[in-house]
């Protein structure tokens, strides 16, 4: 009885032996590892677009729209609506990572600038009546 391995590729969802997949080694370890998409799906050609458009494309949040170059950051794949989600939505899931980054950041910039931990800063205004 002959068992074969198998892998669903994560661009036409449909499952494949891994003889359809490439291979990659890792350099590090040395351990062989498999291609997400299969042979097929990344040979396929990839849609010409007007000179000056590109389209939206990443993992997690992507509106797979064609866009202007201009709605881009340089060498992203991704529209600066769709980034500017995907961080909105990172920020909320964790929301108590972004906490301690800020009172650690605070610290350093207060060791930094020669200030005590435990000295305040106290600001305060004058305001002049009016004549």
């Amino acid at each position: 009885m002959e068992v074969k391995i198998c892998k669903i590729c994560k661009k036409c969802n449909i499952e494949k032996p891994l003889s359809e997949f490439y291979v990659y080694i890792r350099k590090r370890t040395g351990m062989a590892e498999y291609s997400g998409n299969c042979k097929k799906c990344i040979r396929k050609p990839k849609k010409e677009f007007k000179p000056g458009f590109k389209r939206c494309t990443n993992n997690k949040i992507s509106c797979e729209k064609i866009k202007p170059i201009e709605e881009f950051e340089e060498g992203r794949s991704q529209c600066k609506k769709c980034k500017n989600k995907q961080h909105r939505e990172w920020t909320k899931e964790n929301s108590d990572k972004v906490k301690n980054y800020k009172k650690e950041n605070y610290k350093r910039k207060r060791v930094k600038n020669g200030i005590p931990e435990n000295h305040r800063i106290c600001v305060c205004f004058r305001v002049s009546p009016i004549t």
